[in-house]
């Protein structure tokens, strides 16, 4: 498996969020591969953003995120914006 997003919740027990970005940045450097990063968090300070964004993330969701809302940035890190959150809804008014 070979994920192009990871999001990630910064508190986790043992390994938080910023220290896992770090490690999945120094494998992807070694394959030559970049995986995007969305920290998913409840500390939403200005600081906060930054240390997520200097662990490696492209960007930092404060906690609590509504699911459209997700969908909207997940398309925006993919350059995939167009029409994500439509897509969602017609998937999610089928089942």
């Amino acid at each position: 498996m070979r994920p192009d997003v990871l999001i990630s919740d910064i508190e986790m027990p043992d390994v938080d969020g910023y220290e896992l970005m770090r490690h999945v940045r120094s494998l992807t450097s070694e394959c030559g591969r970049h995986v995007l990063g969305v920290a998913l968090t409840a500390h939403a300070r200005v600081e906060d953003r930054i240390k997520a964004i200097a662990a490696g993330f492209q960007t930092h969701v404060p906690k609590p995120v509504e699911a459209e809302e997700l969908l909207t940035v997940l398309g925006s890190v993919t350059g995939r914006l167009a029409g994500s959150t439509d897509r969602f809804r017609r998937r999610e008014s089928a089942l």
